[in-house]
């Protein structure tokens, strides 16, 4: 990435989740935060967006989500001075890509979630997992300098658990 997109750097809004449903994939597996880029004005980030707001699952929305394109627009995700996926290709037709980052459910760097590289908007959203009152308070004893070790980086091809898996842990 040139350094002049390494300079434009931008704050990722975070969205809290939780699917009505289920049944069906949600738009983020449970203990992660998944973050969408597309380009700016991309209708699917629009789509995806509304689906979060309504608590909707990934039904369509999420169809070849996962499929990036070599000469997009390169972005790098950080979580405070973590890097949590670099020079990810972003489509340039408007289809979003989706990043997914496990999650402790402990609180996030002052500095939030950035991205940097330029003509991408991006959102986060958190999907928390379950805590026991014990996972609560340790979570609660990380001190200020060590929130990053809270969200881990990108899982590989974007996918973090088979619909199966994600049944399973519902249960």
């Amino acid at each position: 990435m040139n350094e002049a997109a390494l300079r434009h750097s931008s704050h990722v809004e975070l969205l809290s989740y939780q699917p009505k449903s289920r049944m069906g994939e949600p738009l983020a597996p449970r203990g992660s935060v998944v973050v969408y880029l597309a380009v700016h004005d991309s209708k699917a980030l629009r789509a995806l967006r509304s689906a979060v707001h309504s608590h909707a699952l990934g039904t369509g929305l999420l169809e070849g989500i996962d499929k990036t394109d070599s000469d997009g627009l390169q972005v790098t995700i950080r979580h405070g001075d973590m890097v949590l996926a670099q020079d990810v290709p972003v489509p340039r037709d408007g289809r979003a890509v989706r990043l997914i980052m496990p999650y402790t459910g402990g609180k996030f760097e002052a500095t939030g979630i950035t991205l940097e590289g330029e003509g991408v908007s991006a959102f986060g959203v958190v999907h928390a997992p379950p805590l026991t009152v014990g996972e609560r308070a340790a979570l609660s004893l990380i001190p200020e300098s060590m929130l990053a070790l809270n969200l881990g980086v990108a899982l590989a091809g974007g996918i973090a658990a088979t619909n199966d898996e994600e049944r399973r842990r519902r249960q």
